[in-house]
């Protein structure tokens, strides 16, 4: 097996294949936290989207920023009966595995580069478009992360069917889109 490429940043391009593994990951990280805590399990009916965010995403669209991680979120629709997603409880710290884009020499222990899987439960009537509530929350929320999160691109993992749509670009129309 060939050494692993430690780099501050990959400038390997991410593929539908790589949103695929991201998906899944995001989705087992998910999984974990609800399991681990069964008092937010509710929240798994309530699921909107989840996104590739901040650096990697900015990658994916102009291919020069690089990857230094992984930063996937998962948005759940707010349910006053079970209360927020507890904001700074949701951190899961997963492995990317083995592959083109190397490890960042930071994260040792690793085989690949670090997947962070957030979670954020956001107001939203559960009737309109995930995307739209997204959407919103990036535009009007004034708390830190979502202010952070739309300073750079949000890239969608789930649903499927919308994997690689960008739903958040700063220097374009919020809607803009683009599939590969």
């Amino acid at each position: 097996m060939p050494p692993v490429r430690i780099s501050e940043r990959s400038l390997e391009p991410i593929t539908r294949q790589t949103l695929d593994r991201l998906s899944l990951l995001c989705c087992q990280g998910m999984e974990a936290f609800f399991a681990q805590n069964p008092r937010w399990a509710g929240y798994r009916s309530r699921f909107l989207y989840s996104v590739l965010a901040q650096g990697a995403a900015l990658h994916y669209l102009d291919g020069r920023n690089g990857v230094k991680d992984f930063d996937c979120w998962a948005f759940y629709a707010f349910d006053e009966r079970i209360g927020p997603l507890p904001p700074r409880g949701r951190r899961g710290k997963l492995d990317f595995g083995s592959s083109e884009f190397g490890r960042h020499p930071d994260d040792e222990g690793f085989q690949g580069r670090r997947v962070d899987v957030l979670a954020r439960s956001i107001r939203s009537n559960t009737a309109r478009d995930g995307i739209l509530a997204v959407q919103e929350y990036l535009r009007t929320d004034r708390n830190d992360t979502p202010r952070l999160l739309a300073q750079k691109a949000v890239v969608v993992l789930e649903p499927a069917e919308r994997r690689g749509e960008v739903i958040w670009y700063p220097t374009a129309a919020a809607d803009a889109t683009r599939c590969l």
